[in-house]
């Protein structure tokens, strides 16, 4: 595919507004928090905005990082259900689109970060995400598995987005193409973000 029509198609797919999910009526809730992460355009660029960024740094390096994004996470994932508003949820929308495009840029650019940095980016990647992910409607049990599923989702592809990353840079790969298609990524959620940004702030 060329780099306009799938820019394009980024941007459209990226448009769909960030908004908390509903838990289907008669289950547990895990299987739909599963699935919510990967429906929200906002989600994934930041899944894999940050994933790609810690995973071409050492394992050493992205270890606490990775520590501070699950802390973040469980704190979010716990506050949203009673923290969030439509105002909070709006502005949350802004904030993580902004967030997205500060990731996809570094990833890009392809630079080491300090430690400190790593870890305030992970903590407020995984807090933003999971203040985000407040399900609606459902008994306590079904909100309860559905953050469950939520949390369990995005650490997975955290992780994976991180493990392809330290493949890429030389790790386990050697390919130089490969870092190059990590940067390409990574200016593809920047640019999809700065686009979705500037069609809500209008």
């Amino acid at each position: 595919m060329k780099p306009l029509p799938l820019a394009a198609a980024l941007l459209f797919w990226a448009a769909a507004p960030a908004a908390a999910h509903r838990i289907t009526p008669g289950t547990a809730g895990f299987t739909d928090g599963l699935q919510h992460p990967f429906g929200l355009p906002a989600h994934i660029m930041l899944i894999l905005g940050v994933g790609l960024l810690l995973g071409r740094h050492d394992v050493a390096a992205w270890r606490l990082p990775t520590y501070a994004f699950l802390a973040g996470l469980t704190a979010g994932l716990a506050g949203g259900p009673l923290a969030m508003t439509p105002a909070l949820d709006a502005r949350l929308a802004v904030a993580l689109l902004a967030l997205a495009v500060l990731l996809g840029g570094m990833v890009a650019l392809a630079r080491p970060l300090p430690s400190l940095l790593l870890l305030a980016l992970g903590a407020l990647t995984g807090f933003g995400l999971g203040l985000d992910s407040a399900p609606e409607g459902g008994t306590l049990q079904q909100t309860v598995g559905a953050l469950a599923g939520s949390g369990f989702a995005m650490i997975f592809a955290l992780l994976n987005a991180a493990m392809l990353a330290q493949y890429a840079h030389g790790r386990i790969g050697r390919q130089a193409w490969q870092k190059i298609g990590v940067r390409i990524v990574g200016s593809w959620i920047a640019a999809a973000g700065i686009m979705v940004l500037a069609l809500q702030l209008r």
